[in-house]
């Protein structure tokens, strides 16, 4: 009987290992890239909410949006060096008086994203006046209960 390995369980064995160390390199790097694209997720989901509250911000205020295509965008995380781009889209609702808004935000660019995260919103057209609207109406019906109440006497 001889004691000791063989060359050959030496071979197969450190075959065995390298596959081993191969196979765990790839599950690291997969886990990686995951990471640092739920970060990008995470980024774009934020920066897309901000932009979008600005935006309706200024549809309160009286400013109407306009559309924009692959505009630079400021990162709220300071340790993001990626650079973030964002289209602001302006279209007709789906009924009269509605318009859409979709914000998109792409983290890396359009052309080599690594996370793109998209809002929409419907909010009522401005030009439409609304309130002056509402006034008008509302001035109606206290000049008609008046001619009523008078009426009545």
């Amino acid at each position: 009987m001889r004691t000791g390995i063989t060359l050959l369980e030496l071979i197969l064995a450190l075959a065995i290992l390298g596959s081993a160390f191969a196979i765990l390199a790839r599950i690291s790097e997969t886990g990686t890239d995951a990471a640092l694209e739920a970060k990008a997720l995470a980024v774009a989901r934020l920066a897309c909410q901000s932009r979008m509250s600005e935006l309706l911000l200024d549809i309160e205020s009286g400013i109407t949006p306009v559309a924009v295509f692959d505009a630079p965008l400021a990162s709220n995380d300071s340790g993001m060096s990626t650079p973030l781009t964002h289209t602001v889209e302006i279209s007709q609702g789906s009924m009269q008086g509605l318009m859409r808004m979709r914000v998109t935000v792409h983290v890396g660019g359009v052309e080599s994203s690594r996370a793109n995260y998209s809002l929409d919103r419907m909010y009522i057209d401005p030009l439409l006046d609304l309130v002056g609207l509402e006034a008008a109406e509302l001035e109606a019906r206290e000049a008609a209960s008046s001619e009523e109440s008078g009426a009545a006497l």
